[in-house]
């Protein structure tokens, strides 16, 4: 079995932003939370273009 790493890229951000809302509570019980603000769409969509600059 291989596996393969690949960088991010703006066309992920729909699923990552999925994945993030998906598995929410988990993460807010390991890591500080982000706020809700966080998890507005169109704000993620913006967090995520300037992160990969």
């Amino acid at each position: 079995m291989n596996v393969y790493i690949d960088r991010l890229n703006e066309e992920d951000a729909k699923e990552l932003y999925t994945f993030e809302c998906k598995n929410r509570a988990f993460f807010e019980q390991t890591i500080a939370g982000r706020g809700d603000d966080y998890y507005n769409v169109d704000t993620f969509e913006i967090r995520h273009r300037d992160l990969l600059k």
